[in-house]
C-alpha cells in the first residue's frame, strides 16, 4: 500500500476542553448525498477516543506546502497545535485556517477492524481555498505535479482552435496524438486542460466535441494554461 499515492489531512476535535489532533491519510469519499466521508485512525491514538466521546470532528486537509504540519501532528508532543493559527464554524471544532480546505463532520458509526477504528461521518460543512494538495507516497511527503507537456498542449490547442465547428468528428487522446506525433498520454492531459478551459465537451465514450457556438472571437480571447507546475523535493515524515 506504500506505493498508493494518497493525500494528507488532520483530523481534529474538542473534548472537555481539550483539543485533539492527528495526521491520517486514510480518508475517503463515502457518499454524495447524504454527503459523507469516511475515516481510519489507530485505536491506541488518544484523538480516537477523542472523536469517538466528542461525536464530530474536522478533516483539514493539507495543502502542498505544510509537510512540517503534517509531521507536527503525526508526533506525540504533548501541544500539537502549537504555532497553528485556528479558527471554529458550526460544529465548534478546531479547525486549521489555513489549510487547502475545512470539513466538519458528525459521527454516524464507529466499527472496530484490527488494530484501527472505522468512523462512518455526515459532511456537515465544507470550505476550501485555492492551491495544490500535500501528497504521501512511499513515507515521504510532496507536491503534486501537473501531468501537462506545456509543448503539446499549445500544439494541441492551436489545431483545435484551427477547426471549424466538429465537421471533423470527435477528438480523442489517439487521433489527436497519431495526427500530431506526440504522447498519447500528454494528448489526453492537454485534452483534459481544454476541456477545462471550456474549449472543449468531455462526451461519457471517452471522446471530446468543440464547445457548440464558440464564436472566432471567443477562440482568440481564450486564455492559455498557466505554466505547469514543477514537483518539489519530498522530505520524509513519521505517519
Amino acid at each position: 500500500m506504500s506505493h498508493f499515492t494518497s493525500g494528507v489531512a488532520v483530523i481534529t476535535t474538542q473534548h472537555a476542553g481539550t483539543k485533539f489532533g492527528v495526521t491520517a491519510s486514510a480518508v475517503s469519499s463515502l457518499s454524495m448525498d447524504p454527503p459523507m466521508l469516511l475515516v481510519c485512525l489507530n485505536r491506541q491514538l488518544a484523538t480516537t477516543d477523542a472523536v469517538s466521546e466528542a461525536g464530530v470532528f474536522a478533516v483539514n486537509i493539507l495543502g502542498d506546502k505544510q509537510a512540517e504540519l503534517a509531521v507536527q501532528f503525526a508526533t506525540r508532543h504533548p501541544d500539537k497545535f502549537r504555532d497553528v493559527e485556528l479558527m471554529t464554524r458550526e460544529l465548534d471544532v478546531p479547525l486549521i485556517s489555513d489549510a487547502l480546505a475545512q470539513i466538519e463532520c458528525t459521527i454516524v458509526s464507529r466499527t472496530d477492524v484490527a488494530t484501527h477504528a472505522v468512523f462512518m461521518a455526515e459532511v456537515k460543512t465544507a470550505e476550501a481555498g485555492a492551491g495544490d494538495p500535500l501528497g504521501y507516497f512511499r513515507g515521504q511527503f510532496g507536491s503534486f505535479t501537473r501531468a501537462l507537456d506545456e509543448s503539446v498542449y499549445e500544439l494541441i490547442r492551436e489545431t483545435i482552435l484551427a477547426r471549424t465547428g466538429n465537421a471533423s468528428g470527435p477528438i480523442t487522446a489517439a487521433n489527436m496524438a497519431l495526427e500530431l506525433k506526440v504522447d498519447r498520454s500528454s494528448a489526453y492531459h492537454a485534452l483534459q486542460q481544454l476541456r477545462n478551459e471550456g474549449l472543449l465537451l468531455a462526451e461519457p465514450d471517452g471522446t471530446y466535441l468543440l464547445t457548440p457556438k464558440l464564436t472566432a472571437t471567443d477562440k482568440l480571447s481564450m486564455p492559455a494554461a498557466p505554466n505547469a507546475l514543477s514537483g518539489s523535493s519530498r522530505e520524509t515524515g513519521s505517519r
